[in-house]
């Protein structure tokens, strides 16, 4: 009409889809496989190779569960070797009370137990070694992986009569493994802690 060609609808849009594959053209040309932007579909086959490689997966998988799986393991190790030395602790206060007790053993680290010297107090059991004192048989047997101090008191005023013995240990040092320097401040559970085994026993004879 008039002289103007006029377009069917099909054409136009071939038209300005040409159009706008000549402005893309410069930075995705076209592939004469596919009538699809290269560009773009390289982009997306990129993407979608990513999802589906299987390279390194092994790795990540093994650095996902290696951390909480060596928590597990050295948690159990710390744990048990303080459960053991509280065990041997345990054993020693008593084996001394108990010598002290029925008189088997009369000095501690500062002489002659009497009632004015009836106590010692958090001696290294590194410095323990005269066979004739307390704390030599309080340390006696004890684990070599951490410092051990002992305590020792006869008290004679009370009815009847007791012998106090008490060894103590950092409770980091009696598990040997600290999880604080492994696994970071959160896993401080035993740092400042202290391992104490006390026994208490009657004081046969006299008690002067």
């Amino acid at each position: 009409m008039n002289g103007v060609k006029r377009l069917k609808p099909g054409h136009r849009i071939a038209k300005i889809g040409a159009k706008l594959m000549a402005w893309w053209g410069p930075y995705y040309p076209m592939d004469s496989r596919s009538s699809a932007i290269p560009g773009l579909r390289r982009h997306s086959a990129a993407w979608i190779g990513l999802g589906s490689c299987r390279r390194g997966v092994a790795a990540v998988e093994f650095a996902l569960a290696v951390t909480p799986l060596l928590l597990i393991v050295f948690g159990f190790i710390a744990i048990n070797l303080m459960f053991y030395t509280l065990s041997v602790m345990q054993n020693s206060a008593n084996y001394a009370s108990m010598s002290v007790a029925t008189n088997q053993i009369t000095q501690n680290d500062n002489g002659v137990i009497s009632s004015g010297n009836p106590s010692s107090t958090a001696v290294a059991c590194a410095t323990a070694t005269n066979a004739s004192k307390i704390e030599y048989y309080a340390c006696k047997g004890l684990p070599t992986w951490a410092a051990f101090t002992v305590t020792t008191n006869v008290n004679c005023a009370s009815a009847p009569p007791t012998v106090t013995i008490s060894l103590s240990v950092d409770a980091t040092a009696a598990g040997v493994v600290d999880l604080s320097v492994m696994f970071g401040s959160t896993m401080s559970m035993f740092s400042g802690k202290q391992l104490t085994a006390t026994s208490v026993a009657m004081k046969q004879g006299s008690c002067t």
